[in-house]
């Protein structure tokens, strides 16, 4: 990874890019459909074991049996994930 500065001493490090994927997942008491922002070469397998405890999601749509909730961010504690599926993959 390069870093730049610049002539005021600040930092400037290469952005990370990632890919947006569409998933479907399965809490014990919600489903949630949103974004996760996965890195190019990996999979979304690989965010799920990523050592970080949340997993963030956006454009999120909550659905649970008494109410449904849209938000622009959530991140769902990956312990309470029961399964997770890419729409596109979905049918």
């Amino acid at each position: 990874m390069s870093i730049r500065y610049d002539h005021k001493g600040k930092y400037f490090t290469e952005v990370k890019r990632k890919e947006p994927v569409r998933a479907r997942i399965q809490t014990a008491d919600a489903q949630i459909i949103g974004t996760i922002h996965v890195h190019p070469e990996n999979r979304l397998l690989d965010e799920i074991n990523h050592p970080d405890l949340f997993l963030p999601v956006t454009d999120a749509v909550i659905d649970r049996a008494e109410n449904r909730i849209q938000t622009p961010f959530i991140a769902i504690n990956k312990e309470q994930i029961i399964w997770m599926v890419p729409l596109e993959e979905e049918d």
